[in-house]
Formats: structure tokens, C-alpha cells, sequence
């Protein structure tokens, strides 16, 4: 009867660590599907990918999904930081008035010019890699820190 009993506690404490190790699993981590081609090649159209949730701290390149204003979930590439600023000349992309190197991009040749965007505090400038009609920061605006829901893990 006592060995019966161990193997209960011990089943019961698996069961527990399991359910802990799952819970945090879900507090830092997250699984996102990518819905369409604007990160090709980079991210795969349908491709499931890890994502580390808060606290995140971004740097430029970083790809990340943010839920936009209507509540759906997109991913882009962190092209500018907050108090920095942000110009598209020539199909090219400019931060704080340096020519950005972004050997991940597939198609910018044609992509409109923008005037200088100021990002404010707390905010990013996101872009896709297929910068050819895709929404990003060109028409969304700069994204608020508060709709980031977690950083790609490569």
C-alpha cells in the first residue's frame, strides 16, 4: 500500500510540474502562423514560428507580430525605434538619415517615396520585406509598443 501511495504523489507531482512548466511556457512564449508572403523569404506563407512574448526588448531587424487596430495579428520587421526618424527615398530606406542595409528585402524597386516620420516615444516604424503593397508602417502609422505580442526566435 505505501509504494501505491509514492507512485500517486509522484504521478500527482509530475502532473503538477507539467501543468506549471505548460503555464509558463504560455506566459513567455507564443506559436503564430504567418498569414501571407509579405516576409518572404525570410518567413515561409503558412509557416509556423516561436515567438518570445514580454518583456521584449527590439533592435533594429528584429521581426515581430503586433496586433494591428482591428485586433488581427501581423508580423513585420522592426525598422525604427522610438525618438529615431524614418524616410523612403528611391526605394530606399533612410533612419536618422543613413541608408538602412537590408539584405533581407525582396522587393522594394518602385515602392512610393514618404516624407521623414518622426517615431514617437514608445512606438516603432515597422516595414515588410516584400515592400510591394503590403501594409506596414507606410499606411498603419507607427506601431505602440502596447499592441507587440512577441519577437521572432531564429
Amino acid at each position: 500500500m505505501a509504494n501505491s501511495h509514492k507512485v500517486l504523489h509522484l504521478l500527482l507531482y509530475i502532473v503538477i510540474g507539467l501543468a506549471g512548466l505548460a503555464l509558463g511556457l504560455r506566459l513567455f512564449f507564443g506559436l503564430y502562423q504567418v498569414q501571407g508572403d509579405g516576409m518572404e523569404p525570410t518567413l515561409k506563407n503558412q509557416g509556423f514560428y516561436l515567438v518570445m512574448s514580454r518583456p521584449l526588448t527590439l533592435k533594429k531587424g528584429d521581426i515581430v507580430v503586433f496586433r494591428t487596430n482591428t485586433g488581427k495579428p501581423l508580423i513585420r520587421r522592426v525598422i525604427g525605434l522610438p525618438n529615431q526618424t524614418v524616410e523612403i527615398k528611391k526605394s530606399k530606406v533612410y533612419v536618422d538619415g543613413k541608408l538602412l542595409h537590408e539584405p533581407y528585402v525582396t522587393r522594394a524597386e518602385g515602392i512610393g517615396d514618404t516624407e521623414v516620420v518622426n517615431i514617437p516615444e514608445n512606438h516603432y516604424y515597422l516595414l515588410s520585406d516584400d515592400r510591394a503593397d503590403t501594409w506596414d508602417s507606410r499606411r498603419m502609422g507607427t506601431i505602440h509598443q502596447n499592441q507587440l505580442l512577441g519577437k521572432f526566435i531564429h
